[in-house]
């Protein structure tokens, strides 16, 4: 069988791809020019290079036997390279939203609100004193560090207290203890914070992250009228070893496409590392107490605003992170865990997240472009990984606003382990549900709301919901002597089914344990039917996040016409 020139060049090119990617595995080199090997991350990529290791069969034209009918292959060979010249699109647009966004002089021109800086806080790592120092000195009117830690014996109390000791003219203060509002430990830890606040304007920041002392006046400016959330591109500062290096490359290009593109499109497309929120427009929304049932609370903050009517604005500067010693598993577990979440904000995003990473979607447009035109695979999939290289690199160089500090084949090492490890990342979110963060562990739900995965026991749910429901039954027999009642009205409760017959205009309420699940269910002739979860001690709706004392007192308030009806304390 003879060869085009154009087949041998491309076959050439990606036999070269694929032996810098195995090189890459094996030896990849740090920032610093150094070899990184530790177990732990080798573990992780013998599985990567066990990936990379299957590309070799794309080194041979794909058999001339393999047949697909055309009502199947056509369309769907159309719609993805529909789909794929989106993403094309998307590069572009992210590309060239860099340069007309990113890394612009701050202007101090603008007299802005005062901001109060809420830095939720759990241990301590090499570089937390350094990037909490970056807050002491930035450069603005009127701020003010409110420092917000689980427990007392936090040894990032330590630091923080040294910190104060060093600047005493920083209005900072200590919040220890948190306040229980939902399962999100992130939002419990800050509470007391965010409730002492006094300025209009709140910065919501991760402990991780290091910031230029114009960073207030940068998402100040950006919080013009209207705008209720400024975010900022996540970006990373540079640092020794193989997991930093991912993680820079991985918020450099991959996420920064997306984030930058989202926004230019007007997506909501928000990160809580570092937002500035207005409070009156939280506020509008519950409060921050309101997001405690999810553990993306970020993405809602901008979902609930827009609902509102408000708009989101990003911020000039990037988002710099500065964790230290950032493993390569560290890296990894934190990718799948954030897939894991939009997956269960985003149910579609199941089809979309695997395909919008470069090698399986240049395998998919190259079979695609055979199928319809004849075109070699490896002709196509060779061009498509050239153009996305590039892209990649020009926009993280937009972003780095300078040199790299990478030679350009550490980051072609670094880009291609980046690449074969996001499908294997993939395939975990999905096999592997449950999300370990911060001191717990969490199942999610459609909506990204969470529950506990340290699961109540049978007998637990058997004695709480009988509890429930005998209190439920012995309150709503109170009600002929408080209410104005129907001659209709009656009550019963027997094997676990609790019966409220309101009147014949009304209907009938029936409240029931349903063990095998370990919840309890409602009918309701106003909602209909409801299914409850017992989350810290309360029966919660999981879809909306209600719990059943509060819609039942709703109901039955607006049945009766009474306001001193309240099951608060009867369930």
């Amino acid at each position: 069988m003879s060869i085009s020139r154009a087949e041998l060049a491309a076959r050439g090119l990606l036999n070269s791809i694929v032996a810098s990617a195995t090189v890459a595995l094996c030896t990849a080199a740090s920032p610093s020019g150094d070899c990184v090997s530790t177990s732990a991350e080798e573990s992780l990529w013998d599985g990567v290079l066990a990936l990379t290791a299957r590309l070799h069969p794309l080194m041979v034209p794909l058999p001339s036997t393999v047949r697909i009918p055309k009502f199947i292959g056509v369309p769907l060979s159309i719609g993805f390279l529909i789909f794929l010249t989106g993403v094309y699109l998307i590069h572009f647009i992210a590309f060239f939203y860099s340069k007309y966004k990113v890394n612009k002089v701050v202007s101090y021109k603008k007299r802005t609100a005062g901001v109060s800086v809420v830095k939720p806080l759990v241990g301590v790592d090499d570089n937390l004193e350094s990037n909490l120092e970056t807050y002491f000195n930035v450069r603005y009117h009127e701020f003010e560090l409110l420092f917000c830690v689980h427990d007392n014996d936090d040894p990032a109390l330590s630091v923080v207290h040294r910190l104060m000791r060093k600047y005493p003219a920083v209005n900072a203060r200590i919040f220890c203890g948190g306040e229980d509002v939902g399962l999100n430990p992130k939002i419990n830890n800050m509470m007391p914070a965010y409730r002492a606040a006094k300025y209009p304007f709140i910065l919501i920041s991760d402990c991780s992250i290091r910031v230029q002392p114009e960073v207030l006046q940068d998402m100040a400016n950006a919080m013009t009228e209207g705008v209720g959330l400024v975010t900022q591109t996540p970006f990373s500062v540079d640092r020794p070893g193989l997991g930093s290096a991912l993680e820079k490359v991985y918020f450099g290009t991959s996420h920064a496409r997306m984030y930058l593109a989202g926004n230019c499109m007007g997506f909501v497309c928000s990160t809580g590392m570092s937002c500035l929120l207005r409070k009156i427009a939280l506020e509008e929304c519950g409060g921050l107490q309101a997001f405690g049932r999810y553990l993306a609370e970020d993405y809602f903050f901008g979902v609930e605003l827009v609902k509102r009517g408000w708009k989101t604005s990003i911020g000039t500067l990037p988002t710099m992170q500065n964790s230290a010693g950032v493993t390569a598993d560290q890296f990894t577990a934190r990718i799948c865990r954030w897939m894991k979440l939009r997956i269960a904000m985003l149910p579609f995003t199941i089809l979309l997240e695997p395909i919008q990473d470069c090698i399986l979607s240049g395998i998919l447009a190259a079979s695609s472009m055979s199928y319809l035109v004849g075109m070699h695979s490896l002709i196509y999939f060779s061009l498509h990984t050239l153009f996305w290289f590039a892209m990649d690199y020009a926009l993280i160089s937009s972003l780095q606003n300078g040199p790299l500090k990478y030679t350009f084949s550490q980051f072609l090492h670094i880009w291609l382990i980046r690449e074969a490890s996001a499908f294997p990342t993939y395939l975990r979110a999905l096999l592997q549900p449950e999300i370990t963060w911060r001191r717990g562990t969490y199942r999610l739900r459609w909506g990204a709301l969470c529950t506990s995965n340290s699961l109540i026991s049978q007998g637990e749910y058997e004695a709480r919901s009988n509890e429930s429901l005998e209190k439920l039954y012995s309150y709503f027999d109170t009600f002929p002597e408080i209410c104005n009642v129907s001659k209709e009205y009656d009550v019963s409760y027997a094997m676990g089914v609790l019966n409220v017959v309101v009147s014949s205009q009304v209907g009938t309420y029936v409240i029931n344990k349903q063990s095998p699940n370990k919840q309890i269910w409602l009918s309701s002739p106003f909602s209909g039917p409801k299914r409850y979860d017992l989350i810290d001690q309360k029966w919660t709706y999981l879809r909306e996040g209600e719990c059943l004392d509060v819609l039942l007192t709703r109901e039955f308030r607006k049945i009766y016409g009474s306001d001193t009806i309240n099951f608060t304390a009867h369930i």
